[in-house]
């Protein structure tokens, strides 16, 4: 391999030719050939101090020398020497690096021949002159510097190079970094995969803690979970009880857990109740930080006895007792659901007529009308391709659904989610609008690991819409729309999800339509949505409507409204089948017994079934009017056998007063099924004609 020095004739030749038009400006004959009377001195004294290159390479950095003339250095002549040697992989690039970052200058001489060299082409340099974070000097003479050190043309990066920008810029300024270069590449279209800026988490803090004997135990107990193959949520969870571990043991002066005993994970537990940001956690919650606490310390005391106790006691009791608490908890909780529809549709009325002050809140906007016009979860919505994000429904071709070709969280590919209200027709519908207006361009979504142009997509950086942003928006919509009473009320898409498959559940009577727009693979998941308070009444109101409507009659009515109207509304296993099961039918044969003329829906036993039309357990659909029909025949028969027989009959007489108010029940309880009058009566001479018939 030639190391040997690039000749004086050759370079100021290359040298008119790359200085010659810089940024735009055209630089006089004159003046180039001044700078290089500077450069003339430079060189010869390099070449009168180093023979060849090979000896200035093997110099170590802080003995290179340096040269100066005026505003030129060096710099300027190693560079196209550098440009010309073959087989660059046998040169200390570490040292290359160190060497061009030294400069000091502003002339930008890495990018000017970069540009010589075609590793930079005009267009480029047309987009990076044209936007502010690019034609900053600091981004364009790394971005010299990058490309002449590997010599590779910036359109043919990859994006590893795009990676080694954290090594190339300077330490202490971020104009050079992964994300700018990549943001840059994306523009150009050359990549369509985004790169983040690299943040140090938490998780990072605690393999660099300050005490070496802890970061250890972290980084052997992480290793061991991704052997697992402890997933990217479990790990941050982990995260969050060693930080809190960590934190007790120097509330505790501790410098291990060798001396742990019941005393203490009982403090732990307090601990995990309380919360890190002063807000009390709830009991399930605080149960799966012991849970895994109590993983943590499983692992460790065969792993590391120089950091864990020798013996496992835990405070199994106290932990016992939580578990029964929290599955007390679980079971008599709110659901998902906002606990005010009211005030879950305000907010949507009150976003509906805001006016965005940037495309952020535009974005933004209309994220929050499909959430609360569809039932598909957060990530779901957030990551809808653009062209494939509105279809029609395959069992209705007139309504409308969302449609991904991706998995949702539940596994389904596929899934398409119902559009219950016309705003989110409208926002889908305008935002693809606005994908074709600005001619957006594939980016890479790495939760589905293809390219595609998103529904939340930008024609700049970030690219993406983000969950934080669309967050943070709500929250402040949340206080221009809410008054101060109503700020603490529990709203999420989570809870959108909830009120929306709450109002399928009303509409359509039936589990499997709710599971099925829910995306959930087995109906225990589609019950928890249907167990809040707004989603029982909802379905206790649908029960109601059957009344309202003719279909169903008796007191049971009675029952529902106690429960409507309750505060504490009491949780049993028959209102929990009645709320979720939602099948009238179903829910009578299973909890109901079949009497001749309806059902009796008390759990305890009765020996008077002629009191059935006015107690609060009764109910009657209308295929039982014919049987109530022969019952009342046969009432009013009874009545006329014994008024007929009786010698001193009055209506005060209380056999005869239960009689007659039997019949007045009945007929009260066929009339509220639709009858009139008229019909009841001609139905019951039509019965009575066929009992004469019978008995003749």
């Amino acid at each position: 391999m030639s190391y040997k020095w690039l000749e004086w004739d050759e370079f100021s030749e290359i040298y008119m030719k790359a200085f010659h038009n810089t940024r735009g400006i055209i630089k006089p004959r004159q003046y180039l050939k001044q700078n290089l009377n500077y450069l003339k001195v430079i060189v010869n004294r390099l070449h009168h101090d180093y023979k060849d290159g090979k000896q200035w390479l093997e110099a170590p950095l802080n003995e290179k020398k340096g040269y100066r003339e005026e505003f030129f250095t060096e710099m300027c002549y190693i560079i196209p020497w550098y440009a010309y040697i073959e087989n660059k992989n046998e040169i200390d690039q570490n040292m290359m690096l160190k060497y061009f970052q030294s400069d000091t200058t502003s002339l930008q001489i890495h990018y000017t021949w970069s540009k010589y060299f075609g590793l930079v082409t005009d267009i480029e340099d047309q987009w990076i002159s044209r936007d502010v974070t690019f034609r900053r000097t600091g981004f364009r003479k790394c971005l010299g510097m990058h490309t002449i050190l590997i010599m590779k043309p910036f359109h043919c990066f990859n994006d590893d190079d795009s990676k080694f920008a954290t090594t190339v810029g300077y330490p202490n300024t971020n104009r050079y970094n992964p994300k700018v270069l990549q943001d840059l590449r994306i523009k150009l279209g050359y990549s369509t995969i985004r790169l983040a800026q690299k943040k140090k988490t938490n998780r990072d803090k605690l393999l660099g803690h300050l005490n070496p004997v802890w970061a250890s135990v972290v980084s052997k107990y992480y290793n061991y979970l991704l052997v697992s193959d402890a997933s990217e949520n479990y790990l941050n969870k982990m995260t969050n009880i060693l930080n809190e571990l960590f934190e007790y043991l120097n509330e505790e002066n501790k410098k291990d857990c060798t001396s742990f005993s019941i005393k203490d994970f009982s403090k732990l537990t307090t601990k995990f109740k309380q919360g890190r940001v002063k807000k009390e956690n709830g009991t399930r919650y605080q149960l799966s930080k012991v849970s895994l606490l109590r993983r943590f310390f499983e692992w460790g005391v065969g792993e590391l006895p120089s950091f864990f106790p020798t013996h496992l006691i835990f405070p199994d009791e106290e932990w016992a007792s939580l578990s029964k608490k929290a599955s007390k908890e679980y079971l008599n909780s709110e659901g998902f659901a906002p606990s005010s529809n009211e005030i879950a549709m305000k907010m949507v009325e009150g976003i509906y007529r805001y006016l965005p002050k940037n495309e952020n809140e535009e974005l933004c906007r209309w994220f929050w009308l499909i959430v609360a016009s569809a039932p598909p979860r957060f990530s779901y919505v957030i990551n809808l391709e653009s062209k494939q994000a509105l279809r029609p429904l395959p069992n209705q071709p007139e309504a409308f659904g969302l449609y991904s070709q991706d998995e949702d969280k539940a596994g389904n590919k596929y899934g398409q989610f119902p559009i219950l209200d016309p705003i989110g027709y409208e926002a889908i519908t305008e935002l693809e609008k606005r994908a074709n207006r600005l001619q957006l361009k594939p980016i890479w979504n790495i939760k589905y690991n293809r390219e595609f142009i998103h529904l939340f997509q930008f024609n700049r950086p970030p690219w993406i819409l983000s969950n934080s942003a669309v967050r943070r928006f709500f929250d402040k919509m949340k206080l221009e729309v809410l008054n101060e009473d109503e700020l603490s009320e529990r709203i999420s898409a989570h809870r959108y999800r909830t009120f929306l498959l709450t109002h399928i559940a009303m509409k359509t009577g039936s589990l499997e339509a709710v599971r099925v727009a829910a995306g959930h693979r087995n109906e225990e998941m589609t019950r928890l949505y249907l167990k809040s308070r707004v989603s029982r009444n909802a379905l206790l109101h649908r029960v109601l409507s059957k009344y309202e409507q003719g279909e169903v009659s008796g007191k049971f009515y009675v029952r529902l409204l106690q429960f409507l109207t309750s505060e504490d509304p009491q949780i049993e296993d028959m209102m929990n089948a009645l709320t979720t099961e939602m099948a009238l039918d179903e829910f009578l044969l299973k909890y109901g017994k079949r009497m001749e003329m309806g059902f009796c829906l008390s759990q305890e036993s009765c020996d008077n079934w002629y009191k059935c039309w006015g107690c609060n357990n009764f109910l009657m659909r209308r295929e039982e009017i014919n049987d109530a029909i022969v019952v009342l025949v046969k009432q009013i028969l009874n009545l006329r056998t014994m008024i007929k027989h009786s010698t001193n009959y009055t209506s005060k007489n209380s056999i005869a007063a239960g009689q007659m108010r039997t019949i007045s029940l009945i007929i009260k309880r066929l009339i509220e099924l639709g009858l009139t009058e008229k019909k009841i009566d001609e139905m019951v001479l039509e019965v009575i004609t066929k009992f004469t018939l019978e008995g003749s």
